[in-house]
């Protein structure tokens, strides 16, 4: 298929069906008609006026297409209404079980009248004939199987568009290669009027030539004048050119996997100007290889060197790998996936869209070197051949982009956030991942044994309070339960029913029983299954240590986050999330762990940038700021603020920084609607500054398009143009970005100079995690009196504020203990 020029889409995790029907609905609201070749019937549900089915007749092949009138004529339903019709009829060929008895005329009649399973089911006492209605009754849950299994998405985020989908050229030398090699004669004889009609004239290449006919390059040209690195003179020629480049060079690895504190290499490009590119073999399987010992020796002087711009596309990542080969890396001046963040964070990142967007050009992906799915392959299985254009390309598309995305950089403002804290933050991060954090798994055995006992508990309460047995790790089960048996009132719905997601359960818990109980066994089984029982499996067996994953372009606001483990998620106020902290241990007999957390940064940055003089004051006269807004609020004195006063302001405060309606503010505080837009009203006005500083955030967003942060970061927000709900959560990160922005601008600062520091006086002390406003740090004894003041010094004037930064510490042998 591929060499026949036809494009083939696929995406991990999706089904065909459901990316043909996303494919369809796309390009019907692009105005285009789509038209699906298929036999399938289940395709018939997306016919509408611009999709159209073509459904083969005969053996000779003949398409007759299908449209509304044509539906509805084989059915005698809509095509909206095929998917509750093929529900009750089911479908034998697919193993879709559909309603024992019920025919496709009978299931054509109560569609015809009923027009959805779901009213069918309402109304099943009006089905006249008892024998239907009894099996109808019976196998109501096989119905909505059925229903859930023919149903075809089309929604899904789409890696490929329909307008990219574009007929290329037959590669005709390569085709006529793979028939023979497989005896398709009578194929080669069937293809050759249409090789001959749409191939191109390609030169075959000649013996010796980089690229064999059977890799991308054989259908274009390559982008570059791209060299293996085969010899030892070749290598100590590129050493050298190295040396000598002023200009920035770029650099990238082809490695076993995807993580790479675990990864083995498999070769390196350098891009050393607009394409010229030079890939070396290292670690293939079938060779030949370069002697990774001379690799190692030509290329550490160039990337220890302090004159060269050392450049690459999520650089933390060859940055590890190629210290665990034994090349150290000073530094890298630009990462082009930072840079593009920088740009614009909520645009794709990735180098294939920023080398098609910035470029022009459509580099050879990934999944047509080394597969997808079971049949995936590592690069090292690959012959250098194969493998070097493709990665030479990505090189050469890094150094090609820097310039570009600088100029954008500089358009927008960000340059000097990008040249000051960002880039710096990316070898602030490449150590802390390398540093990681010692675990011990045996409290975490214990805990796992106790929360099984727990959900075993709560799921026999469950039932009890439900009055019926049921899956409780079932949406559909859970709810039937709450809206079907116990009549609770029903929320939003989804694609597959009523919602019953924390905000519903939360909502309904007041109501009965089960929805806490349901609450508590969720909590208790993501804690079970992400951290308990999976962060034993984390532990790298080189190091015995656990090397979290910090992603620096992925929250839109500039905070960081953690994946593997996902540290931002620990519970922080429980008796679980404390258990799961003590795992977190100092290495040695004499190591600690040391916290330090900003206290309300938040709050304290809404003060900065709002001017306002009640938040103002109360932070500079150490005031609890909480107690002081209540005080406004309820019109009491400070002292006679009670404690729920005090949390209902609490929640005020931070449900004002993220742009919280009266409707979100009523769930939170369990008021009425009016009461909770009153208690906003009088927020906007005791606190005056805090409300011009939001409306003047909005106007500006309104008239630029975008908001920034205390150090220029720029956040897009093209949403505030639209309507309804897109409006409405654009204004909304419209008022918290500036705020979390700043917030992250500030740790990010703090966390670059404290790195600095202990790397210059020769501090033993490591900077290890990162959680919303806390660095964790692993010291010893010795050691940690002399550093602390150091880290809060920096941490509380990283950025001059109009009030004072606060930075609480605690020290302990766990990080539950630090923490504390």
């Amino acid at each position: 298929i591929r060499l026949l020029g036809i494009p083939i889409v696929e995406q991990p995790g999706v089904e065909a069906d459901d990316l043909i029907g996303s494919l369809a609905r796309e390009a019907e609201r692009d105005g285009a008609t789509a038209m699906i070749v298929t036999g399938d019937k289940d395709f018939f549900q997306l016919v509408s006026d611009r999709v159209q089915v073509l459904a083969p007749q005969n053996r000779g092949g003949e398409l007759v297409p299908i449209d509304r009138a044509a539906v509805r004529e084989r059915f005698g339903v809509a095509p909206e209404e095929i998917v509750d019709l093929l529900a009750l009829m089911g479908d034998a060929s697919d193993n879709v079980p559909g309603v024992p008895g019920v025919g496709e005329r009978t299931a054509a009649q109560l569609i015809q009248r009923f027009h959805s399973v779901d009213a069918l089911y309402q109304s099943l006492d009006q089905v006249e004939r008892a024998s239907l209605r009894e099996k109808l009754r019976l196998n109501q849950e096989r119905a909505l199987l059925s229903r859930k299994l023919v149903t075809i998405r089309s929604d899904l985020p789409l890696d490929r568009h329909w307008w990219e989908l574009d007929r290329g050229p037959i590669r005709a030398t390569e085709l006529n290669r793979l028939l023979d090699d497989l005896d398709f004669h009578a194929l080669r004889r069937r293809f050759a009027p249409v090789i001959a009609e749409r191939a191109p004239v390609i030169a075959e290449p000649l013996p010796g030539e980089l690229f064999p006919p059977e890799t991308p390059a054989a259908t274009r040209p390559p982008y570059g004048d791209y060299q293996i690195v085969r010899s030892d003179r070749e290598l100590t020629a590129l050493s050298q050119e190295l040396l000598e480049a002023r200009d920035p060079v770029a650099f990238d690895t082809e490695t076993t996997g995807l993580n790479p504190m675990r990864a083995d290499l498999v070769g390196i490009s350098i891009a050393t100007a607009p394409g010229r590119a030079f890939y070396l073999p290292v670690g293939h399987k079938v060779g030949p290889n370069l002697d990774p010992d001379r690799v190692r020796e030509a290329l550490r002087p160039f990337f220890d060197s302090p004159q060269a711009q050392r450049v690459a596309q999520n650089a933390k990542y060859d940055w590890h790998v190629l210290h665990r080969f034994g090349i150290p890396i000073r530094d890298v001046s630009s990462d082009t996936m930072v840079a593009s963040y920088l740009v614009d964070p909520d645009q794709p990142k990735n180098l294939d869209a920023l080398a098609a967007s910035r470029l022009g050009l459509e580099k050879i992906p990934t999944a047509a070197l080394i597969g997808s799915g079971r049949d995936q392959v590592t690069m090292a299985a690959l012959p250098v051949d194969r493998v070097a254009e493709y990665a030479s390309e990505d090189a050469d598309a890094v150094v090609r982009l820097v310039p570009i995305l600088r100029q954008e950089m500089e358009a927008a403002g960000v340059l000097a956030l990008f040249n000051d804290v960002e880039m710096p933050l990316v070898g602030v991060l490449t150590r802390m991942e390398r540093a990681g954090v010692k675990l011990d798994t045996r409290p975490l055995e214990s805990m796992s044994a106790d929360l099984g006992r727990e959900l075993a508990r709560l799921e026999a309460e469950i039932q009890e309070a439900a009055g019926v047995p049921f899956n409780v790790n079932s949406t559909r089960q859970v709810a039937e339960v709450l809206f079907e048996r116990l009549k609770l009132p029903k929320g939003k719905r989804t694609r597959e029913g009523y919602s019953t997601d924390v905000e519903v359960l939360e909502q309904l818990a007041s109501l009965h029983p089960l929805p806490k109980l349901l609450l508590a066994h969720r909590q208790s089984q993501k804690l079970k299954t992400t951290y308990v029982d999976s962060l034993p499996l984390l532990v790298n067996p080189e190091t015995g240590r656990v090397h979290a994953t910090f992603h620096q372009t992925v929250a839109s606001t500039g905070r960081l986050s953690a994946s593997d483990p996902s540290l931002q998620n620990i519970p922080i106020r429980t008796e679980e999330g404390r258990a799961i902290r003590r795992a977190f241990v100092a290495e040695g007999e004499r190591g600690l762990l040391a916290s330090f957390d900003y206290s309300q940064v938040e709050l304290r940055l809404l003060a900065h940038l709002s001017h306002d003089p009640v938040l103002t004051e109360a932070f500079r006269t150490g005031e609890d700021v909480h107690a002081t807004t209540a005080s406004r609020l309820f019109g009491v004195a400070p002292e006679a603020v009670t404690p729920a006063q005090r949390a209902q302001a609490k929640v005020v405060n931070f449900g004002i920084l993220y742009g919280m309606g009266a409707a979100r503010l009523a769930r939170e505080l369990s008021l009425s609607r009016a009461l909770a837009a009153a208690f906003i009203e009088e927020y906007k006005r005791t606190l005056s500054g805090v409300a011009a500083y939001l409306d003047q955030v909005l106007e500006s967003a309104r008239r630029t398009g975008y908001v920034e942060t205390i150090l220029k970061r720029r956040r897009p927000l093209p949403g505030l143009r639209g309507e309804g709900a897109r409006r409405a959560e654009a204004e909304r990160a419209a008022i918290n970005t500036p705020i979390q922005g700043s917030a992250a601008d500030l740790v990010k600062v703090a966390m670059v100079r404290i790195d600095s520091l202990l790397a210059e006086q020769g501090f033993r002390t490591r900077l290890i995690l990162q959680v919303h406003d806390e660095l964790l740090f692993e010291s010893d004894e010795e050691e940690i009196d002399t550093v602390a003041p150091i880290i809060r010094e920096v941490m509380e004037h990283a950025i001059p504020l109009r009030v004072p930064l606060v930075v609480h510490e605690g020290r302990g042998k766990t990080w539950a203990e630090a923490h504390a």
